[in-house]
């Protein structure tokens, strides 16, 4: 079966990722089938048609539980499952649609390994260096794929979710996201010692349109003989 070409976006939350997918799905499904593996389900974009596959239920489920439990272990059972649900949606879907592209709005490596410590404070008695091997194991991409790691300091991160129009998350001040953004930069640098391609993209300070053109310059190069195999 032709392997797909995997786009996945890390970062702390007002980093980015989202912005930067979007723009990259818009561009990209111009020439290539692209699926986009994110927070309100899979979508297949493709010659400026977009279809959602299917429903997420988990995330519907998982909004309920910010609504009705306030045990941050038990939002944490939620968050577990929409990924575990997640992974294995791209696993499936990648076979059934076949896309010459995926896309993820958060990464299957980075992010579990640091947000699993948030949820589940006990996971932090496992070092990180382990943490990582099993969650690289399990669930990292194994070949064709670009990790872009979208640096942003809490407070900058924390002006951007002000602005948006949605609801706040538990983790989102400064003092958590700061939390987070070290444990992530200590997880992206064993990542970087195990040969995972990491591209550190500093977002502080910058418009969206010089970080999108820098992400589409270092795809330039490599994105074409990469996704030109799953063309022919």
């Amino acid at each position: 079966s032709r392997e797909p070409f995997k786009i996945l976006f890390a970062g702390i939350d007002g980093s980015g990722k989202s912005t930067c997918l979007d723009f990259l799905i818009s561009q990209l499904a111009k020439e290539y089938r692209v699926l986009k593996i994110g927070p309100s389900g899979p979508f297949m974009f493709c010659n400026g048609i977009k279809k959602k596959l299917c429903d997420n239920f988990l995330y519907s489920a998982a909004g309920g539980g910010r609504r009705f439990y306030g045990n941050p272990y038990l939002r944490g059972v939620f968050i577990t499952l929409r990924f575990l649900c997640n992974f294995v949606m791209a696993q499936y879907l990648r076979f059934r649609v076949g896309a010459d592209v995926i896309m993820y709005e958060s990464d299957t490596l980075l992010h579990p390994c640091v947000y699993i410590t948030y949820y589940a404070p006990w996971f932090k008695r496992v070092s990180i260096r382990s943490r990582f091997s099993i969650i690289h194991h399990l669930f990292g991409p194994k070949r064709n794929f670009v990790i872009f790691y979208l640096d942003a300091d809490p407070v900058t991160a924390m002006e951007r979710i002000k602005g948006r129009d949605t609801a706040v998350q538990r983790h989102e001040n400064i003092h958590d996201l700061g939390i987070l953004k070290r444990e992530l930069d200590c997880v992206v640098e064993v990542a970087l010692t195990k040969g995972v391609e990491i591209v550190r993209i500093n977002t502080n300070g910058r418009s969206w349109e010089s970080v999108r053109e820098e992400i589409a310059a270092i795809l330039k190069g490599r994105f074409s003989v990469l996704c030109q195999a799953t063309k022919t």
